[in-house]
């Protein structure tokens, strides 16, 4: 007679600590997989929410900024460095030929000056070459400066483009700070979706743990549930008819709740432990409020067709065949 209709409970709380908003179902209520069952206060989450995916816009919003402006950063910088490159080169022309026009200059400069001193020719002619050589020097220093100034800016140039560098180097921090950024966001929402608990399996409610208002912490229950819709009878046999019971025993079982119908089953498991291992919440009656204190073995018995009306902490009577000599 120390048997009872067992199922699977299952006391679901929140992962989060908190204060409980609503609760949403009542004992006796039936659920489904999913279905809310109650909500925690989620002002505080959603704000996160909030926060954080401000900030990851306003983060996708630099870098974006900063790749356009790298980008078009990157073509001014070409098209500016083919110019000083063309300079350069021009420059550089410039120069090779003011110093051949120069080098030209010095030598009729030498030749009049030897034709004027055997007077072969006036005086004249001498100082006219002097005047272009120093006209084709001027020209050459000149050309020398430009090309100069041109190298000077093909070198700056070059240092702006390897501080284009560091900038690009600034793109992968900004995107490591996205990444975070998109991390903190999801658990910002899983924060947000985890103050909402939902059933995790259909069943019905076994009772309301915690009242809209109450605090509740990590692992706490909130509801208890029996999930799932499995039931078997567990009944307690005395250690001196152990011997006679086995897995596959035959079994008849009614309910005071159905005098007049009877249920077969099998036995299905037996206990591995007497129930003076066991809590005292896991046995039908503590050994020190029984007439005897011999020990007791659990025997699970799986009814053959089950009732849809039956269901956790019911009472039964259990007959089993005794085991064949």
């Amino acid at each position: 007679r120390d048997a009872v209709v067992r199922s699977h409970i299952a006391d679901v709380g929140a992962r989060l600590d908190g204060v409980v908003k609503t609760v949403e179902v009542d004992a006796g209520d039936r659920v489904e997989a999913g279905q809310v069952v109650a909500r925690l206060e989620d002002s505080l989450y959603a704000a996160r929410v909030t926060q954080t995916r401000s900030q990851l816009e306003k983060a996708s919003r630099e870098l974006e900024v900063e790749r356009l402006a790298i980008e078009n950063e990157r073509q001014r910088l070409a098209s500016s460095l083919r110019g000083v490159s063309a300079e350069l080169s021009a420059a550089r022309a410039a120069v090779q030929a003011s110093e051949s026009r120069a080098e030209e200059a010095m030598r009729q400069v030498e030749l009049q000056r030897s034709l004027v001193s055997r007077g072969l020719v006036p005086a004249e002619r001498a100082r006219t070459a002097e005047t272009e050589l120093r006209t084709a020097q001027a020209l050459t220093a000149k050309a020398r400066a430009e090309a100069s100034a041109a190298s000077a800016g093909e070198d700056l140039a070059q240092v702006e483009s390897r501080g284009l560098g560091v900038r690009e180097k600034r793109v992968s921090v900004l995107e490591s700070e996205i990444a975070t950024l998109q991390a903190k966001v999801a658990m910002a929402e899983a924060n947000l979706e985890g103050t909402i608990i939902r059933a995790p399996d259909s069943g019905a409610v076994v009772r309301r743990i915690v009242q809209p208002g109450g605090s509740t912490s990590v692992g706490q229950p909130i509801i208890s549930l029996w999930v799932g819709g499995d039931i078997w009878v567990e009944a307690w046999v005395d250690e001196d008819d152990l011997g006679n019971v086995s897995v596959g025993s035959v079994a008849t079982v009614t309910f005071k709740s159905y005098p007049d119908r009877e249920f077969s089953g099998v036995v299905e498991s037996l206990g591995v432990s007497t129930d003076i291992e066991l809590p005292d919440t896991e046995v039908p009656q503590p050994r020190s409020k029984r007439m005897r204190d011999a020990p007791l073995i659990g025997v699970r018995i799986r009814l053959d067709d089950p009732a849809t009306d039956l269901f956790p902490g019911l009472s039964a009577v259990v007959g089993i065949s005794k085991k064949a000599d």
